[in-house]
C-alpha cells in the first residue's frame, strides 16, 4: 500500500522540487538582510563591502536549510507485509528504487506517530497525512507482521 503526504511532489522534477524548497528560506533570509542593511544605510554606515561577504553566506545557509528539509520530510509511506519505507520528498521526485526495511515500532505520541523503520526513527504528523488513521493502522499491522516473522530486533 502507498499513502501520500501533503508534501508529495507529484510529477514535479527534482529541479523544481529544489527550487521550491529553497525559495522560502532564501526569501526570508534576504528580507532580513535587506531590512538590516537599510537600517545601517539610514544610520550612515557603509554596507557595500560587508554585503559582498554576507549575501553569499546568507544564500548558502538558506538554500542548504531548504534542501535539508526536503531531504528529511517524508512524502509517502510504502508498506508491504512487515516492511515499509518512508521516502523523502527528494527521493519521491526521482526515479530511484525504494528499499523496504522491517518496521520495528509504531508509537502514537502527542506530536504524531513515531515510527521505527530499519535504522531510522521518524515522526509522522497528523496534519501532513490526509489518511493518517489508515497510515497508522497499516504501519501498526506491518510492525506486528515483522515481529511475527522475526524481522524485528529484541533488546530484552
Amino acid at each position: 500500500m502507498t499513502y501520500r503526504s501533503i508534501h508529495h511532489p507529484g510529477d514535479a522534477s527534482r529541479a523544481l522540487v529544489a527550487a521550491r524548497a529553497q525559495s522560502g528560506p532564501v526569501a526570508i533570509g534576504f528580507l532580513i538582510l535587506m531590512v538590516a542593511s537599510l537600517s545601517a544605510v539610514l544610520q550612515g554606515v557603509s554596507v557595500l563591502r560587508p554585503l559582498l561577504i554576507i549575501v553569499p553566506v546568507v544564500y548558502a545557509v538558506a538554500a542548504s536549510a531548504g534542501l535539508y528539509t526536503v531531504q528529511k520530510r517524508p512524502a509517502e509511506a510504502i508498506i508491504e507485509g512487515g516492511r515499509a519505507a518512508l521516502p523523502s520528498v527528494w527521493e519521491a521526485s526521482g526515479d530511484g528504487p525504494v528499499v523496504l526495511m522491517p518496521v520495528h515500532s509504531v508509537l502514537p505520541r502527542r506530536e504524531g506517530l513515531v515510527v521505527g523503520i530499519g535504522d531510522d526513527v521518524t515522526t509522522l504528523r497528523p496534519e501532513d497525512w490526509p489518511d493518517f488513521e489508515h497510515v497508522h493502522r497499516a504501519l501498526a499491522d506491518a510492525a506486528r507482521i515483522a515481529e511475527i516473522e522475526g524481522q524485528t530486533i529484541s533488546w530484552a
